[in-house]
């Protein structure tokens, strides 16, 4: 693919490492059915970056469609062959936070493992619930740690991921909010995070919809880091997105029918593509 299109091998290798290589920050608000205004399960998430002067005008959409597996969308960037956030056919939406600190003691970094943007990649070609996400990442060695938010038609599912293995950490009241730190016991350093309060603290009324997603990851925000806000709804294959200027989570977000994209049958084709 990088020879085909002419690309220079060492930058995309470089940027298919981004979760090796650092520095994200991000965060994610799960609403699991009970909690939601619409029935279904709603998942929100804001990708944090170091714009370097390029990101926040590049970002794109990508709809993938593998021989016999799942057809999944990923939000990157061009270049970008691992999957950072996404969702398939099946409904399965995911989304990476980066994690600085551990108290396993496992490695920062290790090499045995695989890149982790391509085991994501992976789960959204093969798996349709959070279970067989689970089950996939419990059998792969990981190379470093961070977060990783699982949503499927029904529930959420936030995995902490080491070197050392996985940790689950489950919704509570129906909500599910996650950045870039370790809750559970072992590999916890510390709980404080302001935007995990902000995050808690717009998910108090009953019932979430939409805008109140939307308003929670804004309370969530990092100014000109936020470069990408999406809220997935899993259950209608449905994206509301901005992809911009920082930070994201202010502007409008535009609604993208997903289904009619990942189907196959639409599209005339079942061969590996991007759109």
């Amino acid at each position: 693919m990088v020879k085909g299109a002419g690309l220079n091998g060492d930058a995309m290798n470089v940027a298919n490492a981004i979760l090796e290589l650092r520095q994200m920050g991000c965060s994610v608000l799960v609403v699991e059915p009970e909690r939601s205004a619409s029935g279904g399960p709603l998942f929100g998430r804001n990708f944090d970056f170091p714009s370097l002067g390029l990101l926040d005008r590049y970002g794109i959409v990508m709809v993938y469609h593998p021989l016999n597996q799942h057809a999944f969308v990923s939000i990157g960037y061009p270049g970008l062959i691992g999957v950072v956030s996404g969702m398939n056919d099946a409904g399965l939406a995911l989304a990476v936070l980066d994690v600085y600190k551990t108290a396993d003691d496992s490695p920062r970094l290790d090499l045995r493992g695989v890149p982790q943007i391509f085991v994501f990649r992976q789960i959204l070609e093969q798996c349709t619930t959070v279970t067989e996400a689970r089950r996939l990442l419990e059998n792969t060695q990981a190379t470093t740690y961070l977060n990783l938010a699982v949503c499927d038609r029904d529930r959420g599912m936030i995995f902490e991921i080491t070197p050392n293995g996985v940790a689950v950490r489950e919704s509570v009241a129906g909500l599910l909010p996650c950045t870039n730190h370790f809750r559970t016991e072992g590999l916890c350093v510390n709980k404080e995070c302001s935007r995990y309060n902000s995050l808690l603290g717009a998910a108090k009324q009953p019932k979430l919809d939409i805008a109140s997603i939307q308003q929670g990851l804004h309370a969530a925000h990092q100014g000109e880091l936020t470069l990408q806000t999406m809220i997935f709804e899993p259950r209608e294959l449905r994206l509301h997105l901005s992809l911009g200027p920082p930070p994201s989570s202010a502007e409008r977000l535009q609604k993208l029918e997903l289904g009619k994209q990942m189907d196959p049958f639409r599209t005339g084709s079942n061969k590996d593509r991007t759109k």
